[in-house]
This record gives structure tokens, C-alpha cells and sequence, in this order.
């Protein structure tokens, strides 16, 4: 019999952790989008920001981005392509990562979006290098607009601070641009 009553209590204080840690990830989704909406200051970022906000809160709820609570720290890499609307994003720290493109608020999980080589240089937020990349190999015909954040959070959960770096797609970004590095 005691041992059903420790069994239950610890299912249901991991239940509650759980429902707890998911709130905190709304949270700082939401908190993300207020902070991008004031920082660009446009209707078509609102309109945008509202849109990644629902993407972010559904991957939530299925447990995509769990791993976000895990550090005070984690990277966004957003490459919006103007012809279609798409925007291809990766969410990422050292616990973990997903990649996903999304338009409007249909979204689709995918695996090797961009390099690791790009990722990487990213997670070191080394921006001169990217920039040194990007002089050097050039950028692509039909370029994304690359958008890159560093997120900081507060021990409670809230956005500390958000850094940012924007540049058009250089060949080496995409994992599909790889092949094309190698010939």
C-alpha cells in the first residue's frame, strides 16, 4: 500500500512540474513576442510575431520545447523567404534543439534545416566569423533574410535580454548549401 501512495505522489508531483515548466515556456514564447513586437515597431511584425507565438505554443504543448527551461540561455535562427511566406526556424541551447518551417500558422517539423557549421557559430555567437563567411563565400540568389537571437532569461523565467544580428543567407548557412560548398 505504501508503496502505490509514494508511486502516486511522485507521478503526480512530476505531473505538476511538468504543467509548470510548459507554462514558463508560454510564458517566455509570449514575452518574446512582446519584446520583438516593440523592438521593430511594424504591423507586419505584429502580425508575424502573432503567428510564431501560436507555432511556439502548439510545439510547446507536444513537449518540443522542454528543453528551453533547462538553461538561462538559448538561440533562435529565423530565415524568412519572401517569395512563399516560409520561415524556417531553429530553437536551440546545449539541452537540446528543433527545426521547423512555418507560414502563417501551419507549421511542419524538419531535421538539418541549417549547417552545423552555422549552428555552431551561432551558439558561440560568433558574429564576426558569420560576417567574415558571409563576405567571403557570398550570398546566395534567392537569399533568406536571416534573423539570429540570443535570449537570455531571468531565473524566473522572464526574457532578460535579447540580442540580435540580421544578414542575407550566405552560402554555407543551409544544410542544403553543404553539397554545393563541397564541389
Amino acid at each position: 500500500m505504501k508503496t502505490i501512495n509514494i508511486f502516486t505522489i511522485v507521478l503526480f508531483v512530476f505531473f505538476v512540474s511538468c504543467i509548470t515548466t510548459q507554462k514558463m515556456i508560454i510564458k517566455i514564447s509570449r514575452d518574446l513576442s512582446n519584446k520583438n513586437i516593440s523592438f521593430l515597431n511594424s504591423k507586419r511584425t505584429k502580425k508575424f510575431e502573432k503567428n510564431a507565438e501560436y507555432v511556439r505554443k502548439k510545439l510547446i504543448k507536444k513537449g518540443y520545447l522542454s528543453f528551453i527551461s533547462q538553461e538561462n540561455i538559448f538561440f533562435m535562427i529565423e530565415g524568412y523567404d519572401p517569395e512563399t511566406g516560409d520561415i524556417f526556424t531553429s530553437i536551440l541551447n546545449s539541452k537540446g534543439e528543433v527545426e521547423f518551417i512555418y507560414n502563417k500558422r501551419y507549421y511542419k517539423l524538419k531535421k538539418n534545416l541549417f549547417s552545423k557549421e552555422f549552428k555552431k557559430l551561432v551558439s558561440n555567437w560568433n558574429l564576426s566569423e558569420i560576417t567574415r563567411l558571409r563576405q567571403k563565400r557570398g550570398v546566395v540568389l534567392g537569399a533568406l533574410s536571416m534573423n539570429i537571437l540570443k535570449i537570455s532569461l531571468k531565473s524566473n523565467g522572464e526574457v532578460k535580454d535579447i540580442k540580435r544580428f540580421n544578414f542575407l543567407q550566405y552560402l554555407g548557412v543551409m544544410q542544403t548549401d553543404m553539397q554545393l560548398l563541397k564541389q
